[in-house]
């Protein structure tokens, strides 16, 4: 059964800084049908450097720069079809906006009984400490890297290794992408993947995704997005997890929800996954 989204967007007002006039929105995302708060929606102007994601309570604050007024907003999230609106219509008397989103209708693959084998995909750490690490700060930020696949292979788990947690938690979406022009692409997961990291989860960190469908056939790119932070903010707010040198590698970055990808060189990040490939 399809639902809707409805979208309540809130002008707050408009600012000056440093001769620059800005656009400052807040507002809240809720399900049409149920009244409730949808969490952890992507909202941004695509490419642009930006974006957030709005919280568990579906809350969300944004800046628009005065050179971006004439831009579209896009809200996207897994499970649902992507939606925009112009800037410019929140203005004025249009100080409250509601937006319908319906929900994407999803196929899932037929589940077939076959045999199938273990296989380890990704790069584990090895005895060269290198660093992977991101500002903490900005939700919808987000990194990963290239992982090699040949054949079909359902994940049954990912795993990476946590050195430096800078606040109380964090929490993060699990993302997979086909590959187009060596960036991510099109997402292959159907829903939100969420996990938390606690300060006291330094060292191996896993999750157990077997449930969650994820099925590859092909070179995939798996990347980690902040969603929401937690508690205090150390001085230096640096998450940090192990990565390794690669002369042909790179990892790839968006520093914010709905920014343009970047990639940095020569790393790959250390992000393994057990999964059983179908004979």
């Amino acid at each position: 059964m399809i639902n809707k989204l409805c979208i309540l967007l809130i002008v707050l007002t408009t600012i000056a800084s440093n001769a620059v006039a800005q656009v400052k929105l807040a507002g809240i995302i809720i399900d049409k049908k149920t009244k409730k708060p949808v969490e952890y929606v992507n909202i941004g102007i695509v490419d642009k450097g930006v974006g957030t994601v709005c919280n568990e309570d579906g809350k969300f604050e944004l800046v628009i720069p005065e050179d971006l007024r004439n831009s579209l907003i896009t809200i996207s999230r897994i499970g649902y079809k992507s939606a925009t609106f112009n800037i410019f219509k929140i203005e004025g008397e249009f100080t409250k906006l509601k937006i319908e989103v319906e929900q994407a209708s999803i196929n899932l693959n037929e589940v077939s009984v076959l045999a199938t084998d273990e296989i380890t995909l990704g790069q584990q750490p090895d005895g060269l400490r290198v660093k992977g690490m991101f500002k903490a700060s900005a939700l919808g930020l987000e990194c990963g890297t290239l992982v090699k696949n040949k054949g079909r292979v359902h994940i049954n788990d990912f795993s990476f290794n946590v050195l430096k947690v800078p606040f109380d938690s964090l929490k993060f979406r699990l993302n997979f992408y086909t590959i187009k022009n060596d960036r991510p692409d099109q997402k292959i997961n159907t829903k939100n993947i969420l996990f938390s990291i606690a300060k006291r989860d330094t060292g191996l960190f896993s999750i157990h995704i077997a449930d969650d469908y994820i099925e590859v056939t092909n070179n995939f790119i798996c990347t980690i997005e902040l969603i929401h932070t937690y508690g205090a903010k150390e001085k230096e707010a640096e998450f940090i997890f192990s990565a390794k040198p690669d002369p042909k590698g790179f990892v790839h970055k968006k520093a914010v929800s709905m920014g343009a990808w970047e990639k940095v060189k020569p790393y790959s990040l250390c992000f393994w996954f057990n999964g059983s490939k179908y004979r």
